[in-house]
């Protein structure tokens, strides 16, 4: 119930643990290196709510930049990870020119 009182309030959020069904376990064990980059078992899901232009290009913001502290954390290197930041600025354009209509279309 928190949840889903929570989630109305919300435009989007970051999904960890999927795997892919379509991917066998055991794809590329034993293979060439380059076969397991083919197919990615272990998926990541980036949602948002289409209603709220700005919840897109802001919750891959806030995914790349998990990867990219993660990257600096595993590099070994005795820095901050929370010092690294992609920035990003939204400047949406004006409701009456990015609402379609159906007699538009």
């Amino acid at each position: 119930m928190w949840f889903i009182q929570k989630a109305v309030f919300r435009f989007g959020g970051l999904a960890f643990g999927f795997q892919n069904p379509n991917v066998p376990q055991d794809y590329g064990v034993g293979k060439y290196k380059f076969l397991r980059k083919l197919a990615v078992r272990h998926v990541t899901k980036v949602l948002f709510d289409n209603r709220a232009f700005h919840a897109q290009p802001i919750y891959l913001n806030l995914w790349h930049n998990t990867l990219l502290r993660a990257a600096v954390r595993r590099s070994g290197l005795d820095v901050n990870p929370g010092a690294y930041a992609i920035r990003l600025k939204n400047h949406p354009l004006p409701a009456e020119k990015i609402m379609f209509s159906l007699g538009r279309m």
